[in-house]
């Protein structure tokens, strides 16, 4: 079974698997938004749902415990967001990201 993963940066799909340039540059493009998200769990759930939200086109609430929210976090959280693009739109940094598939199988994307 080989395995391939597709991910679409600005509209362009590139096989990450056959293209190591293109899987580069998806992730030097990428890369700010997973180290924001990444600081730790709290900032994840702090943010981090405020980035899908906002693509989703869903409210975020903080709910107690949490980490505080600042406003230089939210305004990097919806930048963030509005360089992914909301979901499904076929526009933005990243729009897809597509799970390993068997040989033979065509995505439903393609």
């Amino acid at each position: 079974m080989a395995a391939s993963a597709r991910i679409t940066v600005s509209g362009t799909p590139t096989s990450v698997l056959n293209d190591p340039t293109g899987a580069e540059e998806a992730y030097r493009l990428i890369l700010p938004e997973i180290v924001f998200v990444m600081r730790g769990i709290e900032h994840l759930v702090a943010y981090g749902k405020r980035i899908f939200g906002s693509r989703a086109g869903l409210p975020a609430h903080e709910r107690a415990p949490c980490e505080p929210v600042t406003a230089f976090g939210l305004a990097c959280a919806a930048r963030y967001a509005s360089r992914l693009g909301p979901f499904g739109s076929g526009t933005g940094l990243a729009t897809e990201v597509a799970a390993p598939r068997r040989v033979g199988q065509t995505s439903p994307t393609c």
